[in-house]
């Protein structure tokens, strides 16, 4: 089953990136996302091998990411649901942060060096 959501909560479950080779930027390096009163609600970390960690507060989640068109798909270890979300990360790296207020959301986003 595949659900295509756009709300922060959704965010959190993961991410990944529209073009796979968009993603080089990201590799090894952190994914910060935070609200837009700047409280932050994840750290990701993706990897070239389809997988990703992503750490929320004190839970840790790992699974696969993929890419389909403009969005992001994520499924988490153990789930069968895969959550696709539109986090513009084509083309970004370390040292970059931007917004993303469509579809509902209102994040602000940048990349931190390392993972």
């Amino acid at each position: 089953m595949m659900k295509r959501l756009a709300i922060p909560a959704v965010l959190l479950a993961s991410a990944s990136l529209a073009l796979a080779a968009g993603m080089d930027g990201l590799y090894g390096n952190t994914l910060v996302i935070k609200d837009k009163a700047g409280k932050e609600l994840s750290r990701t970390t993706f990897n070239q091998d389809g997988t990703y960690s992503t750490k929320r507060g004190d839970k840790s989640v790992k699974g696969k990411w993929r890419a389909d068109g403009n969005a992001v798909c994520t499924t988490e270890d153990g789930q069968e649901d895969e959550t696709c979300i539109d986090l513009k990360l084509s083309g970004k790296a370390a040292g970059q942060s931007w917004a993303v207020t469509d579809g509902g959301m209102d994040l602000r986003l940048s990349v931190e060096q390392g993972g």
